[in-house]
């Protein structure tokens, strides 16, 4: 197919005018583009110095009668009296003497 002078003639106008709508609409891409990335670097940034909410307690209060409870020993049987005493002997000889005594704070 080929392209006859008559035909070049009312194609050269139109290929200008084709040009800038093209251009146009890339610079609006590119525009909606940058707006949409500020707006996620806004966003991250807002969620960065946001302090999380932390779940409050609902009526956990322990009063002198809840702790002076006894901690379920009347269940247990002799052996399990037995091991479970074990068990903490052992948790108390494996703790080090020097752990929690010392504290870091930075401000």
């Amino acid at each position: 197919m080929t392209i006859r002078p008559v035909d070049l003639q009312v194609l050269m106008p139109k290929v200008q005018e084709v040009s800038k709508i093209q251009q146009a609409k890339n610079q609006g891409e590119h525009n909606q583009q940058q707006q949409f990335a500020t707006q996620l670097q806004k966003e991250s940034q807002q969620i960065q110095q946001q302090v999380q909410n932390s779940p409050k307690s609902v009526g956990t209060r322990i009063t002198k009668d809840q702790s002076k409870q006894p901690n379920d020993q009347g269940d247990r049987t002799p052996e399990q009296r037995q091991s479970k005493d074990q068990e903490n002997e052992q948790a108390k000889e494996l703790k080090d003497p020097k752990l929690g005594k010392i504290l870091d704070i930075k401000v």
